[in-house]
């Protein structure tokens, strides 16, 4: 599929769902290589699609607050039954414009996010019905030793920053996991992304992102996984063993941690098994 000749999907975007250290960065570096892939990096799209969708309900004067965000109604729903529509092109369009003065150097076809959060899902699933998901899921021991280690190299900075509590840590990767799987459940068209996988085996993975995307293979793809993989798995401590493996998590994490979070993640690593 060449990107001179097919149109951008525009009804259909491409949201990649990561939390924190769940490898994202890489990843959408990486879909960015493609000649034909225009991915943004935390645009924050969901949340404007939020707070524009409170907006359109919001009476005159009627005041709504979350976080640091804060919307006063401006009009009277009564007579503008068209807001909430009216809003929602006006986003799309924004985006659009958005993409195309951000990605001028690109014929792109396939365009899209990445999410932090995955409670803005709802909200994008009614802008964008035949929206397709990419969930980035990281095995929740490795990811504590991507903490880890992000922790020894900024301590040396900041000797007075706290240690990574794991135990929140092992509580959040559950329930953020378990949040994520439900929200899939909205969309026809999903994908997960092992990033262990992807690790020990990138072509085979990225094959099926592309598979997915109903993109082909480009020579840039292949040429930054070459250039840039070895020396993220020796960032990573993971030159030798396989990097999906007991051995490679003994050593990034203490003993007890490793046997703790294989633990506390008992369940819900099982049922990422069989995804």
């Amino acid at each position: 599929m060449s990107a001179t000749n097919q149109p951008v999907r525009w009804d259909s975007p491409v949201f990649v769902v990561a939390p924190t250290f769940s490898g994202a960065t890489y990843f959408t570096n990486l879909l960015n290589t493609h000649p034909e892939i225009a991915m943004t990096y935390r645009a924050n799209l969901g949340m404007f699609t939020r707070l524009a969708t409170k907006l359109a309900t919001l009476e005159k004067g009627q005041e709504w607050t979350t976080g640091k965000n804060r919307l006063t109604g401006i009009l009277d729903q009564q007579h503008f039954p068209e807001m909430p529509g009216i809003l929602r092109q006006c986003l799309k369009d924004a985006w659009r414009q958005l993409y195309l003065q951000h990605f001028p150097h690109k014929q792109f076809t396939c365009y899209g996010d990445r999410l932090e959060r995955p409670q803005v899902l709802t909200d994008l699933k009614c802008l964008y019905p035949d929206a397709r998901v990419i969930y980035l899921v990281r095995d929740g021991r490795d990811r504590l030793a991507a903490i880890r280690s992000h922790y020894r190299r900024r301590v040396v900075r900041f000797p007075s920053l706290p240690e990574p509590d794991f135990g929140a840590e092992c509580v959040y990767w559950n329930d953020m996991t378990a949040c994520i799987l439900r929200r899939l459940t909205l969309f026809r068209k999903t994908l997960i992304f092992r990033y262990e996988r992807f690790m020990d085996d990138p072509a085979t993975e990225i094959a099926a992102i592309l598979a997915f995307l109903r993109l082909s293979q480009h020579r840039e793809m292949c040429h930054y996984i070459d250039k840039t993989h070895h020396r993220v798995r020796k960032y990573l401590g993971a030159e030798t063993a396989p990097y999906a493996s007991y051995e490679h998590w003994k050593k990034q994490l203490r003993d007890h941690e490793v046997l703790k979070a294989s633990h506390d993640m008992h369940d819900m690593l099982e049922k990422l098994k069989n995804l």
